[in-house]
Formats: C-alpha cells, structure tokens, sequence
C-alpha cells in the first residue's frame, strides 16, 4: 500500500462510531430487503453465505496477529531473515495492522446478519448445539469487538482481546463441528 492509502484507511479505522453506524445501516437494510423478499430457503442460502464471509473477515483479521507472533519470534529468537521475507513480513504485519479494526467490524455485523438470517430460516431445524454454540460466539465477538475498541485504554485489554479472539475461534469450531441437542 501506498502512503496515501495508509493515511486514508488509518482515518476511517479512527471513526469507530461512524463505522458502527455504517454497520447498524447495513444490518437494517440487510433485515428490510428480508422482510420484502424473504423466504424459507433465501433465508438458509443468505445464512450460510454470510456465515462464510464471516468467517474469511474474521480469519483475514486474525492473520495480522499471526504474522505479527510469526515476526516478532523469529526476532527474539534471533532467527535471520532473508531481506526480501523481512521486508515482506513487515509490509503485510503494516497492512494488516491498518485494515484489521475494518476487517473485525465487517466480521461483526457479517456475523450479526448471519444469525439473523439463520435464526428466522424456519426451511430447517438445526441442532441445539449449532444454536448455542453460535450464540456464544455471537457474544464473544461482541466483546472482542469491545476490548479491541478500548485497547488503548488498558495494555491488559491487548491480552484480552488476543484472548477472546482464541475462544472465540474455539467457539467457531464448536459451532461447526459438534453437532447434538441437550435434552
């Protein structure tokens, strides 16, 4: 990315209140087009394709992390990059660290109509745990959302929200894999 793209993108990240807004008016626009042309099975296809977009959002965000881990070991480690890897390295932890607040928001309201699509597709019953194990993760994003929004308020904050970012991939999985009803 070019300088001038970074100041940009870094401007918008910087409005968090105006990209909550933005998000609210896409979920809005997102649950009106549902009341005006939704169905049983537009609701499942809507559901599932927003999960997945979620979910790539989501990892893209957690790759900024990864890299930046990945970086910083080597370094402790003393470990000897070659320069073109170093330069690379460093230009996508950049990048990254720029889009990462942009990418956890449209992982949270991509999530957000996710769950509203899934919960009003009445085309199929799912398992209880599918149900939980989303809602949790539904919640557990939120508070990522939130301490990554605070971060500056609180170093133990940047813990945390490393933190809820691995339960909630943990969440992720549950949701996924594990596939039965309580009772």
């Amino acid at each position: 990315m070019n300088e001038s793209m970074i100041k940009k993108i870094s401007a918008i990240t910087k409005r968090v209140f105006l990209l909550n807004v933005i998000g609210i008016v896409i979920f809005l626009a997102g649950a009106y087009l549902d009341f005006q042309y939704g169905t049983g099975s537009f609701h499942h296809k809507a559901g599932k394709m927003l999960g997945s977009i979620a979910i790539a959002f989501a990892g893209l965000s957690f790759l900024y992390y990864l890299l930046r881990t990945l970086y910083m070991k080597t370094k402790q480690r003393k470990i000897i990059l070659p320069l073109s890897v170093d330069k690379l390295m460093k230009a996508g932890i950049t990048n990254f660290r720029i889009v990462h607040p942009l990418l956890g928001l449209i992982a949270f309201y991509t999530v957000l109509l996710h769950g509203y699509f899934m919960i009003f597709d009445t085309s199929r019953s799912y398992f209880q745990s599918i149900i939980v194990f989303g809602i949790l993760g539904f919640f557990i994003l939120a508070a990522l959302m939130f301490l990554g929004i605070n971060m500056q308020k609180s170093k133990l904050f940047r813990e945390y929200h490393r933190e809820a970012a691995l339960v909630f991939f943990v969440m992720y999985l549950c949701h996924i894999f594990l596939k039965f009803n309580f009772y």
